[in-house]
């Protein structure tokens, strides 16, 4: 019997959805849906374009046609937020992980 899990990874410039499928205790993995992720410009900084990443995922979620047990999220938000006042610069790391109900 196999387990189905999704995985969406969201960088800089694409997000893409991996499907895994674990059977016999072997992983594969296999991309299910790519697309670009382009910055818009909102309150006058460029910021990504949530509705349109979730219209993505949905879509990712549409074409997959096994049963999920779990869906993960990876993202990086590689830009670098800089302070003059103290001189530091920072980035920040976002992970988003799910876990299905057992029962």
């Amino acid at each position: 019997m196999s387990r189905y899990f999704l995985a969406f990874d969201l960088g800089a410039e694409s997000g893409r959805a991996m499907l895994g499928r674990l059977r016999g205790g072997v992983i594969d993995v296999q991309e299910v849906h790519r697309f670009a992720n382009d910055a818009v410009r909102q309150n006058g900084s460029l910021q990504w374009d949530i509705l349109r990443i979730w219209q993505e995922m949905r879509r990712a979620l549409d074409l997959v046609t096994v049963p999920i047990e779990s869906v993960g999220v990876d993202t990086w938000e590689s830009t670098t937020r800089c302070s003059a006042r103290t001189a530091t610069c920072s980035r920040i790391r976002i992970t988003i992980a799910t876990r299905a109900p057992k029962g």
